[in-house]
């Protein structure tokens, strides 16, 4: 988390877009902050964290066990979709816990 902050000069210098999936819902928050609001980079796109509370959902309907015989809830959409564990986003319901930031200096 140190990490950002000290490169911001290098980033603002040789970096045009960046695409970072956050994995974190406080990571999410504290890098929209620093780079859209303390740095001025241009927010393209964002899909939020989703809540933990979501992510056995995720699990169960879409990630894990590709190849695992007799799993009937493997990829059922209906379901995923009837349970609320997706994103809306412009291009439909998106099936994703971790949070994703494209941002342009």
């Amino acid at each position: 988390r140190r990490l950002v902050p000290e490169l911001m000069d290098l980033l603002a210098s040789k970096v045009y877009r960046l695409i970072i999936g956050t994995h974190d819902g406080d990571l999410h928050k504290e890098l929209l902050a620093l780079l859209v609001r303390k740095h001025g980079w241009i927010l393209i796109y964002e899909i939020p964290f989703m809540p933990r509370r979501l992510e056995p959902c995720v699990k169960r309907h879409v990630r894990g066990n590709y190849r695992a015989e007799g799993i009937r809830e493997r990829f059922d959409w209906r379901a995923l979709l009837r349970e609320g564990c997706f994103h809306k986003t412009p291009r439909g319901p998106v099936a994703n816990w971790d949070g994703e930031i494209i941002v342009d200096n």
